[in-house]
């Protein structure tokens, strides 16, 4: 390989930029393999607007690869081939990965290798998505009024406990289950709700009172009993039995 910097000449093939660019060095890079010789141009058209362009030579014709200007303070890295990526590269140890991609034939996307850590806020426009799923599987995001959380592939699945225990299952075309301490206490069905409890003794229902100082309970206090009772006094309104029967007190 040789490396020169010369001038550049009319067989160059260089293409004209924007009225007023000057080319003012080449630095080539010559090579014996199939892709040709590489060539970093630097350009100048005044003193506010300044850049450098990275190309390549194939079969003698000059196609610009890169550009890096500046301008006004702004500093502005482009690709210059239609529909072909930026990509950042590192050393992780000894390997080399690809840290980030942007995507130019999807408007930029940027493409991740392991996650990113921000220590502001992230903010997203009326409409936009959190996209979550190789299938597009869940959608957060705000429409200007209110705000969504849909799961277009299974159940929408709320846990406590590292994943441990469910908090609240939502079945599609189905029930949504409430959990106490991952244990189903109240499905809602096509005709109303189901209500468990655990054994009896336990009360399924309770209401505490802010104004009367009375708390009330309907629960199965005895096997095959069902009743409504005043839980501070332990006094029974009602009973109904299996068997039928009403008990009033």
């Amino acid at each position: 390989n040789a490396i020169k910097i010369r001038q550049p000449t009319v067989a160059d093939k260089v293409p004209d930029y924007t009225s007023g660019d000057t080319i003012i060095a080449i630095i080539e890079v010559s090579s014996a393999t199939s892709d040709g010789s590489r060539k970093i141009q630097f350009l100048t058209s005044d003193k506010t607007d300044n850049s450098v362009s990275i190309a390549y030579t194939d079969s003698n014709t000059y196609t610009e690869a890169l550009s890096i200007s500046a301008s006004a303070g702004d500093t502005t890295i482009e690709n210059k081939v239609s529909d072909k990526d930026i990509i950042f590269k590192g050393k992780d140890d000894s390997s080399t990965i690809t840290a980030l991609t942007l995507d130019m034939s999807a408007a930029g996307k940027a493409l991740f290798n392991s996650g990113a850590a921000f220590a502001g806020n992230v903010d997203f426009a009326d409409n936009a998505k959190i996209v979550v799923g190789g299938g597009d599987d869940l959608l957060i995001f705000h429409d200007g009024s209110n705000n969504y959380i849909q799961s277009k592939t299974g159940n929408l699945n709320i846990t406590t406990d590292n994943g441990g225990e469910f908090a609240i299952t939502a079945v599609n075309n189905g029930a949504v289950t409430l959990y106490h301490n991952g244990n189903s206490k109240l499905a809602t069905t096509s005709t109303g709700i189901n209500i468990t409890g655990s054994a009896p003794g336990d009360s399924i229902i309770r209401q505490d009172s802010t104004s009367s100082g009375t708390n009330w309970e309907i629960g199965e206090r005895e096997a095959g009993k069902w009743q409504i009772f005043e839980d501070d006094g332990d006094s029974i309104v009602a009973t109904f039995m299996s068997t039928g029967n009403v008990g009033i007190g």
